[in-house]
């Protein structure tokens, strides 16, 4: 089998191979175990090699480049390099994973002897509404971008089609809905999950004992990072709890904002800021050293790290959002604290919580550590390409 995937990660081209993120080299080598060859159609990224980025050889492994945008509106001058992008890829992959959505990706409905697989990650419309722009500019934005998400519908209803979670699913059109397969996306393999599962967590009285909390998550807004230092912020003034520390992994636009609020907030001694650690072991070994994931985001599909904190065993605290209460739930028990967005009150409460039965919390972690099993990269890739 021959793999095409369409997915607009970001490449920088040299002779000999690529670099790409770490998490979607990740991607595409889980691929290559399924496959005989794989083809990558993504857009070139700009700024060069970033921190994180590693190699890929092109030993089974070719990219089609595409110019480099931001949005579907900057991809519109590009119509032809994409279309052409496309018509490329089909000609020599027997299966497409289109990581949903991209730009025109409905041009592969008029394939014949290729199997795609439309795979809906986030609501593009949802987004444009949330965007703090005027009216005026969210109503243009839709009126160019509606009629494009529709065709990328009635493209994905005539192939395979599956979706990041039931949040994905509730957004697309109705007559794609009941089509529509729900996958977890996973960035643990099965190797990594087995080393995960090999780590033991000791059970120890809580009392006065250090509580290790981490987040991991791209320093931007709508992550909610500012509900949770000013959670920590409470918890520590109001309610008097001292044995805490919060390591936030993760860099991004706002990161240099949210260390001035600590500072503001005189924080420094309960959080620690690792910048960005990449995706593997060095991340792996401070799941292993924490007590307690927290996910405060505003608005996700996933997240993916909450599959790796569970794979560690960690008791998880998390705003309802994307597949997060699917994953922690085995049966009719969620084995973790899932909260409403944007409460710095609720997360608070949920802290305290931990704090008052931190044994039972570990116990729910472990627990977590069996759910989770299922959900690795290799199980997800076996699903789409089924």
């Amino acid at each position: 089998m021959n793999i095409g995937l369409y997915c607009n990660w970001g490449v920088v081209l040299k002779k000999d191979g690529f670099y790409i993120s770490a998490i979607h080299a990740k991607y595409i080598l889980a691929f290559l175990d399924k496959s005989e060859k794989i083809t990558l159609l993504s857009k070139v990224k700009k700024n060069g090699v970033e921190d994180g980025d590693v190699f890929l050889s092109y030993n089974r492994i070719t990219v089609i480049s595409l110019p480099s945008f931001h949005n579907y509106v900057g991809a519109i001058k590009y119509f032809k390099e994409i279309k052409n992008g496309i018509k490329e890829l089909q000609a020599v992959s027997s299966f497409i994973y289109v990581r949903t959505p991209e730009p025109f990706s409905w041009l592969l409905m008029n394939h014949k002897t290729t199997s795609v697989n439309y795979h809906f990650t986030s609501n593009p419309i949802q987004v444009i509404k949330n965007k703090k722009i005027s009216k005026f500019k969210k109503v243009i934005l839709l009126m160019l971008f509606y009629p494009e998400y529709l065709l990328t519908c009635f493209s994905a209803y005539f192939s395979l089609c599956s979706s990041n979670g039931d949040s994905v699913k509730s957004n697309v059109p109705f007559f794609l809905r009941n089509k529509l397969k729900i996958l977890i996306e996973s960035s643990i393999t099965s190797k990594e999950m087995r080393t995960a599962l090999s780590s033991k967590k000791v059970i120890n009285n809580s009392g006065d004992k250090l509580i290790n909390y981490i987040c991991v998550c791209r320093f931007v807004p709508a992550k909610g990072i500012e509900v949770l230092v000013d959670a920590i912020f409470r918890l520590v003034n109001e309610k008097k709890i001292h044995n805490i520390s919060l390591t936030f992994v993760g860099d991004g636009p706002i990161y240099q904002d949210v260390k001035n609020l600590v500072e503001q907030y005189e924080l420094q001694k309960y959080i620690i800021f690792k910048g960005f650690v990449e995706n593997g072991p060095e991340l792996f070994e401070i799941y292993k050293k924490s007590d307690v994931f927290i996910n405060p985001s505003l608005s996700e599909t996933g997240p993916r790290v909450i599959l790796e904190a569970m794979a560690y065993s960690l008791y998880c605290i998390t705003t309802d959002v994307g597949y997060c209460k699917r994953v922690l739930s085995d049966g009719n028990k969620i084995y973790g604290y899932v909260i409403n967005r944007d409460s710095s009150n609720e997360l608070m409460d949920a802290m305290l919580y931990v704090h008052n039965n931190f044994d039972s919390c570990l116990l729910d972690g472990l627990h977590c550590q069996k759910i989770v099993q299922e959900y690795t990269l290799d199980n997800f890739i076996n699903e789409v390409i089924r």
